[in-house]
């Protein structure tokens, strides 16, 4: 409700509009309704509608601004980098491994993560660093408390695309 709520108020400025069964498909695709996603795809939506000349948003229109969100880096890169920078190398070398394993498969397991924690030598750390992630917005155990997934579907995406392996 409030991320409706919230996306409802950003579109009130955009040039274009969208019916409800838009917006609950753009819901879908961000997954994790958090003012940066939403307002990520709102930025994207205005820019292709002004360039386009587009006036009343179809679902094309909104894969594709999805499409063209993956190939921001900017708008996804602090994710990685504030790994890196806040991480040692071996600490950063195991969470880049969790994140690629997250965004191949979709979700890992503790006992991936343990066979990881003890490949890296930090099975008297890795939990702080599973819980960094969690606390952080990476990732969630919500549904399942051995089963990790990516918080969003886009981070998911951009990771594998710019960042794993």
């Amino acid at each position: 409700k409030e991320g409706l709520n919230f996306f409802s108020l950003l579109l009130e400025d955009c040039p274009f509009s969208m019916d409800q069964s838009l917006i609950s498909l753009t819901f879908d695709r961000i997954k994790w309704l958090i003012p940066f996603y939403m307002q990520l795809i709102i930025e994207e939506l205005t820019n292709m509608c002004r360039d386009e000349n587009i006036s009343v948003v179809q679902e094309p229109v909104i894969e594709q601004a999805f499409l063209n969100l993956l190939e921001r880096r900017n708008a996804f890169e602090h994710w990685h980098t504030r790994l890196r920078s806040s991480l040692t190398t071996t600490e950063y070398n195991f969470t880049k491994e969790l994140l690629n394993i997250l965004s191949e498969k979709g979700s890992i397991n503790t006992k991936e993560i343990v066979d990881s924690a003890v490949k890296y030598s930090l099975e008297s750390g890795y939990k702080e660093l599973v819980n960094a992630l969690v606390y952080d917005g990476y990732m969630n155990n919500q549904e399942n408390p051995h089963m990790y997934h990516y918080n969003s579907p886009l981070l998911q995406l951009w990771w594998k695309q710019n960042v794993a392996y």
